[in-house]
């Protein structure tokens, strides 16, 4: 072991900024919120090749004078705390002193500050940490800080950076995140001197939080509030139509602060259970105020998550809170519906909960949460640690919604059936859905030959084509006919097909087997020529957020060579003109948006910003599949079971989905013997 020294301030400024100075993103963060804490009321966010040339924060706050500008270059030196009580009792975002040290000892910083009623302003100029001039400069009230060539000094770190473009889309993640939750003041983003995002002081919090969140016209959120004498919530949550395949769409403010923490979200989600399939996330803003000493946000290098002193209080409020709006929301949609019926007027579109139903709310209503209720009455059920609300009158039953999923279902089981699956006379009906005659036809699309004028209920014109199974995967015309020593017995729980085999019985997962047969038959397409498309009568529109609508730009060419039709709308929307003619019935801007959201998650851009085309576009493939796949929970006819048994046979690997779930167990005669004592 070698001799132990004491470090040099130099490097353990740097060291110290490894924590603080993560990436340009934590720059623009920790300057916002000092700007916030500052009483700013407008802060103008300037970024070049995101944030590696140039990071300019300017805000109209409180500024400081020479001794207190030269003290914040200081370490550990602050005006947010004193006294070792204060440290558990933080009313501020920012508290330890560390930022513009850190900051500074890995740049070259420039601070200009002047308070609102000094004549004069100071400026700063620092490089590598030291103080390189003083001087008094005219300046505007405010302060401006200017961060050029961020690890200039440390190389090794700079080379770990990312490319401008992926930066950026962090930068403006977070500008847009911090700039939601501080209301009444007014925000700017300039990238490359480009105008990226203009926030004004008075927009309402549902303008923010919609735009934050999804930007998406048609989404729908829902209002929440509780308040009890220890916590107070406030936000939206969305309908549950609108998810997406992970928790990066739920924002949560504590006190002001952005925090991320699971068990919000976990609470959050068991919230929505019942309406939400398994392995999908709403999309949520929430606000939490809290007594100052009821957390410690003193946990976390990068302040990023916090501790609650009575965090199972917090969850239960989350939860019960949710549910409310959730169940508020419904029980508006059943009395629109009920309304409609007693006037005899048709069903508005607005009305159905799979429409557009509770249409977003305009400014003036959205403004004013409703009031909270005290007079909750919770129910604990018995052996389960579920909860249910009895608000006013009974909850309807279930089934009157199409939203929702089974607890039972797979990770991409949804009820909202293809049209192309819809029910036939033999299987189960929902009330009043009005397809008793449609039968499922597992090749319409493939058996017409020619194109038809049809339009689906996405305003998509659908041009037929011919897809001959046994033609595409290479295998006998003999077995295009179910095999003789296979019988179909029936089906369970609408979800299995039981098939009697010579050699025992056999349980087949039917979403599972669907999409096992939709991805082969997607791949073997892609791989032989470009697939048949169908025009959209009215394209849609994609908006994106800065960093998805990167990911998306270069995802262009691929999906294209999917049947895809793909234009720039704007600078970060691309309307969609036509998509593979297989998908026709599904909700393609769902689809592209989990694609995107998908491939963010696994990270499959590479440090250089290139996707792996053949990683991604086969993750593209399976999201086709999952989402045109026949559901859980729903029946069908011995007709429609023995054509999707026949096709799983003709298939590659008919024994795992392209998830990697089993698609079929086979119990033999020897299994039953056995089960009955028959043979030892």
């Amino acid at each position: 072991m070698g001799d132990i020294r004491v470090l040099p301030e130099l490097i353990t400024n740097q060291i110290a900024a490894g924590e603080v100075v993560e990436r340009p993103v934590s720059v623009v963060k920790e300057l916002m919120e000092n700007a916030l804490d500052a009483h700013a009321t407008h802060i103008v966010v300037e970024v070049e090749r995101g944030g590696r040339d140039l990071i300019r924060v300017s805000d109209n706050g409180d500024g400081m004078s020479r001794d207190n500008a030269l003290l914040s270059i200081e370490r550990y030196a602050t005006s947010k705390i004193a006294t070792t009580e204060d440290l558990f009792s933080i009313a501020t975002l920012g508290f330890r002193g560390e930022a513009l040290p850190s900051i500074a000892s890995v740049s070259k910083m420039t601070i200009t500050t002047r308070e609102q009623a000094a004549d004069y302003g100071t400026r700063l100029f620092l490089s590598g940490g030291k103080l390189m001039e003083v001087s008094e400069i005219g300046a505007p009230p405010g302060t401006v800080v200017e961060i050029k060539h961020l690890y200039f000094n440390t190389p090794v770190r700079r080379k770990f950076l990312k490319t401008v473009n992926t930066e950026m889309g962090h930068i403006a993640d977070a500008f847009s995140a911090i700039a939601m939750g501080a209301r009444g003041v007014g925000f700017s983003l300039i990238h490359n001197g480009r105008s990226v995002k203009e926030i004004d002081c008075d927009d309402p919090l549902i303008s923010r939080v919609s735009t934050v969140l999804a930007n998406d016209p048609d989404l729908r959120l829902h209002p929440v509030r509780f308040r009890d004498k220890n916590i107070e919530i406030r936000g939206y949550v969305s309908h549950p139509v609108h998810t997406r395949s992970s928790s990066q769409r739920i924002q949560i403010f504590v006190n002001g602060r952005m925090v991320t923490d699971r068990g919000i979200v976990s609470a959050l989600v068991q919230a929505y259970r019942g309406r939400l399939m398994k392995g999908r996330f709403p999309l949520a803003a929430l606000f939490f105020t809290i007594p100052f000493d009821g957390v410690d946000v003193n946990v976390h290098p990068a302040k990023l998550q916090v501790r609650f002193v009575n965090e199972k209080a917090v969850y239960h409020a989350v939860r019960e809170s949710v549910i409310h709006a959730l169940v508020s929301a419904e029980k508006s949609a059943v009395a629109s519906r009920k309304c409609d019926r007693d006037v005899k007027s048709p069903v508005a579109e607005d009305a159905l909960p799979g429409g557009g139903a509770e249409k977003k709310m305009d400014s003036a209503s959205s403004q004013e949460l409703p009031p909270c209720h005290d007079d909750i009455e919770v129910v604990e059920e018995s052996g389960s640690g579920s909860v249910e609300k009895k608000i006013g009158t009974e909850f309807p039953h279930p089934s009157l919604f199409q939203w929702g999923s089974d607890s039972k279902g797979g990770a991409c089981d949804n009820l909202n059936t293809p049209e192309s699956f819809s029910h036939s006379e033999s299987s189960l009906q929902k009330e009043g859905d009005g397809d008793e005659n449609k039968d499922v036809n597992w090749d319409s699309k493939e058996n017409e030959g020619v194109s038809s004028d049809r339009v689906s209920d996405g305003g998509v014109r659908t041009h037929a084509f011919i897809d001959d199974s046994s033609e595409l995967l290479s295998v006998p015309h003999e077995f295009n006919t179910l095999r003789e020593e296979c019988r179909i017995v029936g089906q369970v729980m609408a979800t299995y097909i039981i098939v009697e085999k010579d050699d025992g019985v056999e349980l087949i997962d039917q979403h599972a087997a669907h999409e096992r047969i939709t991805y082969e038959r997607l791949k073997k397409r892609s791989q032989s020529f470009k697939p048949p498309s169908q025009q959209m009568m009215v394209p849609h529109v994609l908006d994106f957020n800065f960093s998805q609508s990167v990911v998306f730009k270069k995802m262009i060419p691929g999906l294209c060579e999917l049947g895809f039709e793909i234009e720039p709308f704007g600078e970060k929307a691309y309307a969609v003109k036509s998509v593979p003619a297989i998908i026709d019935s599904i909700d393609v801007t769902g689809l592209l948006h989990d694609m995107v959201d998908n491939l963010m998650d696994s990270g499959l851009a590479d440090d250089e910003g290139e996707l792996e085309k053949k990683v991604w576009l086969d993750a593209c493939l399976i999201l086709m599949a999952c989402h045109h796949s026949v559901r859980a929970n729903q029946a069908l006819s011995f007709k429609e079971m023995e054509h999707l048994v026949r096709d799983l046979d003709l298939c590659e690997n008919a024994f795992y989905c392209p998830h990697g779930r089993p698609i079929r167990v086979l119990w033999s005669s020897k299994d039953f013997q056995q089960m009955f004592k028959r043979i030892v």
